[in-house]
Parts: C-alpha cells; structure tokens; sequence
C-alpha cells in the first residue's frame, strides 16, 4: 500500500487485496443497511439520522464481520485439508450460475418467454459443458 501512495502521490489510497467481494456487498446492503434504515425509521429517526444508524450498523457488521474471519483464519487450514476440493469449489460454480442467469429475473414477465432473454441459452450451455466433463470423468 505504501509504494501505490509514492506512486501515485495520494493520501486516500486503501488496501483491499482481493477486491470487492460482490457476495459479500449484496448481503451488507440487503440484510444489514437496508432492514437498518427501516429499523430507523420505525425509531422515528429521519433524513440524515436514518442514514447514519444504517452506516452505524453497517459498520458493526463489517467489525463483526471481520472478528470471524479474524478467528477463522487460525482454524481455516485444518478446515481446507479435510475438505473435499469439489466442496470447496462448489458454492463458487453456484454463484457463477446465478450470476449468469441473474438478469433473468430482472426482465419483465410478457418478455420472459419470447426469446428476448439469453440466460436460459447461457445456463443450457453450461449445463451442457459440465455434463460433458463429468460424462467423461473415469468411474
């Protein structure tokens, strides 16, 4: 992080060296800010007062957050050695597919069925790729 500070000659330069963890966002902003904010509301807070009990939660949660992966990493090889790969490797082809299929249900139910979306076409060939690679897998 240092040397991106010389580099660049910035002072607000952060560290996040695996990048944004989407999954992770997805669940802050749904299950956490969001029930926040109308937590708040519900509090009788307004405006400004609703946004900053959510980023207060917010921020909880990444401390939270933070605490496990903190205590986790001292039990996360033992976890990896007797883990089956596949296992491992699992919920990532699992939101790989639903990323591919998401937009989906993002089309409006008159276009759903007419040919306007391609997630289906995506999702079958995927389908098909793996059910070829695991047809040709030895028994």
């Amino acid at each position: 992080m240092a040397k991106q500070v010389r580099l660049q000659g910035r002072s607000d330069v952060c560290a996040l060296p695996f990048g944004i963890n989407i999954i992770t966002l997805i669940a802050f902003v749904f299950l956490v800010l969001y029930p926040a904010k109308f937590i708040g509301e519900a509090q009788g807070l307004t405006g400004d007062d609703v946004a900053i009990f959510a980023w207060r939660a917010g921020i909880l949660a990444c401390f939270v957050s933070g605490l496990i992966e903190f205590f986790g990493s001292f039990v996360a090889e033992s976890i990896r050695r007797f883990t089956p790969r596949a296992a491992l490797l699992a919920p990532v082809g699992g939101i790989g597919l639903c990323f591919l299929s998401m937009d989906f249900s993002f089309v409006p139910t008159p276009l759903r069925f007419s040919g306007s979306s391609h997630s289906v076409s995506h999702f079958c060939s995927i389908l098909d790729g793996f059910a070829s690679r695991v047809g040709s897998l030895p028994a």
